[in-house]
Formats: C-alpha cells, structure tokens, sequence
C-alpha cells in the first residue's frame, strides 16, 4: 500500500487494484482497476472499473495498472506507476 496525496492504490488478492481515497470527507474505494485475460490466461491489458463518477473511460483497455489510474486524473501517470509498484512490493511475502 502507497500513500500517494489523498489516494492509495491497494493490490487485492485477485491480482486486481482498488483506488482508495483515505481523507475525509468521503474516504474508501474509488475504483477498481481489474486485469483482463486471454484464453491462455496471459493478461492483455487493464480495466477501469470507476465505483464514483470520475473521468476515464470503462470501455477502453489500459496497457498497464498505472495507466489505467492515470486515466482517472487523481493522480499523474509517473505516481500511479510508483503506487502500482510499491502495491506489488507489499503484496510480496
């Protein structure tokens, strides 16, 4: 988990992300950003799955997690690739 401004981006057990917000007044998940999976189980891209209304579009496949969140402007694309990471690292044993 990486605190980055007033959003953390959260790696769940499905290989997916959740996007948290963790100030007030509204803190919880924002968006889920889920892989998408060919028949041979090869993830092809990213999806956005907004859980408020925010910009980005759910229909367009991401090439990476950090894209996708990028995507929704709550965060610039260099720090939503570094929360993506440091969300990896953690989820790491």
């Amino acid at each position: 988990m990486d605190r980055t401004s007033d959003y953390t981006v959260v790696r769940t057990h499905d290989g997916a992300y959740r996007l948290d917000r963790v100030t007030d007044p509204y803190p919880g998940p924002v968006a889920n950003i889920t892989p998408v999976r060919d028949r041979a189980q090869t993830v092809t891209g990213w999806r956005l799955r907004p859980l408020v209304t925010m910009q980005g579009s759910k229909s367009r496949l991401w090439p990476s997690a950090g894209d996708a969140i990028a995507a929704t402007r709550l965060m610039k694309p260099g720090k939503a690739r570094a929360a993506v990471s440091a969300a990896d690292a953690g989820a790491r044993p």
